[in-house]
């Protein structure tokens, strides 16, 4: 298994509410490596994420609407990707990262009570994904 640490930034402007998502991740990704030529691995696995600090902002037409929309303090999901040992210490590694949950929660706010506003922060989905591009060096 490895240890990585990831920042996460998100924008949305929809027609009524803007937010801003700020979050930072320890991940496990526990991943089995399978060896296709003499140099090159498949990697495949699980990952499980853990949020360290986390911070959201969101506005209706420029008022602040609170705790709207927060952070969930756990992530899981699959990565996959592909390794390549260029040398016997240096390698390359290209890794997709898939979420499969929803990130945020919703909270009530008094000032939602517009069906069109809380139907937009409702239909918010935030899932993390990424492409990984590593080089390393083994000892």
């Amino acid at each position: 298994p490895e240890l990585l640490y990831s920042g996460l930034k998100i924008n949305f402007n929809g027609n009524y509410v803007q937010s801003e998502v700020k979050a930072s991740y320890l991940t496990v990704p526990i991943l089995v490596k399978v060896t296709v030529l003499k140099r090159f691995s498949l990697d495949l696995g699980p990952h499980f994420s853990y949020a360290l600090s986390k911070n959201t902002a969101t506005s209706l037409s420029g008022v602040d609407l609170g705790g709207v929309l927060q952070i969930n303090n756990f992530d899981y999901g699959v990565t996959g990707g592909v390794s390549a040992n260029l040398t016997n210490h240096l390698f390359l590694q290209l890794r997709a990262i898939y979420g499969f949950e929803d990130i945020t929660e919703k909270d009530s706010n008094p000032l939602l009570n517009v069906p069109a506003v809380n139907d937009q922060i409702n239909s918010l989905i935030v899932k993390n994904r990424a492409l990984q591009l590593s080089v390393g060096y083994k000892f």
